[in-house]
């Protein structure tokens, strides 16, 4: 499901049909909250949710207009999130 959000996502992005976009990654949640933040599923899903970002990013080099993102995450997990320093630079934790 990630994939088909983010494939949406960028074709809307490079076709610049988005003013404001909105896009809800649940895996990382559902598998922390279930888990733990510290276990290697965890882990996993946080590293394809930061693929997912880096692919979103890449594609606004071929939008016809800037863009700028917010990521939120659940306030539970708030300090919890974490991005690679690449995607940490572009994307505004809240």
């Amino acid at each position: 499901m990630r994939e088909t959000t983010t494939d949406t996502l960028v074709g809307d992005l490079i076709a610049g049909r988005a003013d404001v976009a909105y896009a809800t990654y649940v895996a990382y949640d559902e598998i922390a909250h279930h888990n733990g933040i510290a276990d290697s599923a965890s882990f996993r899903a946080l590293k394809q949710l930061d693929k997912q970002f880096h692919r979103i990013e890449h594609a606004t080099s071929y939008a016809p207009r800037p863009y700028q993102f917010v990521v939120l995450s659940d306030p539970a997990k708030q300090t919890e999130l974490r991005l690679s320093s690449d995607a940490a630079s572009i994307w505004k934790v809240s």
